[in-house]
């Protein structure tokens, strides 16, 4: 299955995988709740693609989450929604990156930069 705007490699945030014993950072927002894993590593297959961050988005209202990667540093950093992916057949899971408008892309990175403004 592919969806519109998805890479095609499966990436994995190793952070989030029970291979880091690493807490999250965490804010607490009227509306969210935000938490932050630094230096996680993406990587296709055997190969390391790049490092980055990974925010989790929880809207305290509907209890929905928002899954992301923050990839790159400074201006070059962009941001990608991290997509869950299960093979039913297997049980393997999976993550891949899946492009944002705009309007998201801007809102997910003011957020990630909160907690620069925090420390």
């Amino acid at each position: 299955m592919t969806l519109a705007g998805m890479h095609r490699s499966t990436i994995f945030c190793m952070a989030n995988q029970g291979t880091s014993n690493e807490t999250p950072a965490k804010l607490e927002l009227a509306d969210a709740t935000l938490s932050l894993w630094r230096g996680c590593k993406f990587v296709v297959g055997a190969q390391q693609f790049t490092t980055g961050a990974r925010v989790n988005v929880r809207d305290k209202l509907t209890s929905a989450d928002e899954d992301v990667a923050i990839i790159g540093i400074g201006p070059q950093a962009t941001v990608k929604r991290l997509v869950l992916q299960i093979e039913i057949t297997t049980g393997r899971i999976s993550y891949s990156f899946a492009e944002l408008d705009a309007a998201d892309h801007k809102r997910l990175l003011t957020l990630y930069k909160m907690f620069d403004r925090k420390s």
